[in-house]
């Protein structure tokens, strides 16, 4: 029998077999690279998905088109115990999307531009995260990924005192309770933190918390923290970074502006700052606040026969800050009972007392022999777990020498993490 018809058939059919597989190895390869590109993509798109106007771009006019920018919010916290706090904050996972770190920020500008950016980020980190260079570099990172980042400002001084003009629109606590005129850091302490700073404006990366834009520590809860992913922890420390696409690294495409502005807060710190102009205005200030004013009291004060008074106000436009006058006979061991009572439930709350009325400020900043004659400080904050008083020794015999206050400065260098609760 003639087989050719049978094998050009099975020819036949083995080249249509042959064409069916390379068909369908070629559909699984292009389904594979489209599924790659896509997952690449979108490896790293937290959970909320774009809008219909899908992701941003600049338009005609230079503007971004497309998601509107995430609101910057106010520095709030919830009224919850710390404790409470913890528990809640313990309860939120941690985001398992990918963490990849921030690219490194490279200052171009040389000059006073570098100066004065180094010596605010320093400050930063310093009143931050006090005198650890792991939180340093944490706190660091956060405000250099907020430069790039457009929904805050395009340079280093002007993130960190972005709103330090108002007691509640402060972004840094810091910038705006006060903290930089009760105390300031040691030599050694501000060189270590201008190192920080210098070295992450010359390239160096804190990975672990990748583009975190905000923080807050564990033992309070800001109302924007359930808003945002939960990425990583550094000490007692949580990091957060924007949900979307506005978490993603591609929006941090902001090129960093080349001029920094002088800061007058930063004049006694930094020589970078020290404008004439700014260093005069400074001057005035401190002038008209060191000028005593006598605060008369309901009573008839010391010309009593016993006077246990321990009267409170608040100082000046300060919302937060109270100064008190100590009668002579006053019982110093209820000074701390007497000082949480005229605070209240703030959150946050500092109070000075002075035995000789006429030393009282009118307002912060106090003189140095104000400072040098008072007698008693209470300090509340988030940050720690208990308030903080101190007395003056030398007229009261109580507590232990940790106790004494030190008459240099308002609060003590212990103090130094006052207001880095939360960002």
């Amino acid at each position: 029998m003639d087989q050719t018809p049978q094998i050009a058939a099975l020819n036949q059919s083995a080249a249509r077999k042959r064409v069916l597989a390379a068909s369908i190895m070629i559909a699984v390869v292009a389904g594979i690279i489209v599924a790659a590109v896509f997952i690449l993509g979108n490896a790293y798109t937290p959970k909320t998905a774009t809008n219909a106007t899908g992701h941003p771009h600049i338009g005609p006019s230079g503007k971004i088109v497309g998601p509107p920018l995430p609101k910057v919010e106010s520095l709030v916290w919830k009224p919850i115990p710390q404790d409470d706090a913890r528990a809640i904050n313990a309860a939120v996972p941690f985001s398992t999307e990918p963490n990849p770190p921030a690219a490194p920020f490279r200052m171009k500008n040389d000059g006073i531009a570098f100066d004065r950016a180094a010596d605010c980020l320093a400050a930063a980190v310093f009143y931050e995260a006090g005198d650890d260079v792991i939180g340093q570099q944490a706190v660091a990172q956060v405000v250099l990924n907020r430069v790039r980042h457009p929904a805050f400002q395009p340079s280093v001084c002007g993130v960190v005192f972005h709103g330090a003009e108002r007691q509640t629109g402060c972004q840094f606590t810091f910038t705006c309770d006060g903290a930089m005129r009760r105390y300031r850091p040691s030599p050694a302490a501000w060189e270590r933190a201008r190192a920080v700073a210098r070295l992450a404006l010359s390239g160096f990366v804190y990975r672990p918390v990748g583009h975190a834009t905000h923080y807050h520590t564990d033992w309070v809860v800001p109302y924007w923290s359930d808003t945002l992913d939960k990425i990583t922890a550094v000490g007692t420390h949580l990091f957060f970074r924007w949900d979307g696409w506005w978490g993603t690294p591609r929006a941090f495409s902001v090129k960093p502006a080349l001029i920094e502005e002088p800061v007058l807060q930063m004049a006694a710190l930094s020589p970078a700052h020290g404008d004439k102009e700014l260093l005069a205005l400074q001057t005035d200030a401190g002038a008209s606040a060191a000028d005593p004013t006598i605060v008369m009291a309901a009573d008839c004060g010391t010309n009593c026969g016993t006077d246990t008074g321990f009267e409170a106000r608040l100082a000046g436009a300060e919302t937060d800050i109270f100064f008190v006058r100590i009668g002579k006979d006053a019982d110093a061991s209820r000074f701390p009972s007497l000082a949480a009572e005229a605070c209240g439930r703030r959150p946050r709350c500092i109070v000075m007392g002075w035995s000789d009325q006429r030393l009282i400020p009118a307002a912060l900043p106090a003189s140095t022999a104000q400072l040098q004659t008072m007698d008693f400080h209470y300090l509340r904050d988030p940050m720690f777990v208990e308030p903080r008083y101190r007395w003056n020794c030398a007229r009261f015999a109580i507590g232990r020498p940790g106790n004494c206050l030190s008459h240099q400065r308002l609060g003590n260098v212990a103090d130094a993490a006052v207001g880095k609760a939360a960002l």
